[in-house]
């Protein structure tokens, strides 16, 4: 049984990318309908989504018993380059971390429908080095951008704060305004001697 993303444990840091996500994955057209219901429909400005997916090894893939399958939540959606495969496997062999799944980032791109014959097809790049030469750490940040989804709930929830904020300051200045103006009315007590 093959782990899902978050039981499996991590690539090692030998093999993880530096933030470009330089390797592509192939067979995307043949999941289409998966990646879409991953990113959760098509849009007019499309997706660049951000996920953990799985590199499973596939050991008993009749076709091909050295491929490495690409998962995202639970669903298959392309698998890597025979070549690469090969190369992942022998460095993950090289430093003793044969694993039957590992957990990396992945970025989604694609899936815009902007009417007619302008639709995009979803593209998966994964953040892993699978070169002998470690990938340095990159400073600026090229990581996917969030969904259309992501960018709204973020701006709500922008918009939510800043109400609750206004409407506590409304509501301190009236109580201000409250006291002053019940300190202001209230007669002066009179010595009745």
């Amino acid at each position: 049984m093959v782990p899902n993303a978050q039981q499996a444990p991590t690539i090692p840091a030998e093999l993880v990318g530096d933030g470009s996500f330089p390797l592509e994955i192939v067979g995307e057209a043949r999941y289409q309908d998966a990646l879409d219901g991953i990113c959760g429909g098509r849009t007019r400005k499309g997706h660049s989504l951000g996920i953990p997916a799985l590199l499973v090894l596939e050991d008993a893939n009749p076709k091909d018993p050295l491929a490495v399958r690409v998962d995202i939540s639970g669903q298959t959606v392309g698998h890597l380059a025979r070549d690469n495969a090969r190369i992942y496997r022998e460095r993950l062999a090289a430093i003793g971390q044969v694993q039957p799944a590992l957990m990396c980032h992945a970025w989604i791109r694609g899936g815009w429908d902007r009417g007619g014959k302008d639709v995009g097809h979803y593209g998966v790049r994964l953040n892993v080095n699978i070169s002998a030469t470690p990938s340095p750490p990159r400073i600026l940040a090229t990581a996917p951008k969030p969904s259309g989804l992501e960018s709204v709930l973020r701006l709500v929830g922008i918009g939510v704060v800043l109400v609750v904020m206004g409407l506590t300051l409304v509501c301190a200045l009236a109580a201000s305004g409250a006291l002053n103006g019940a300190t202001a009315e209230k007669p002066a007590q009179t010595n009745n001697e």
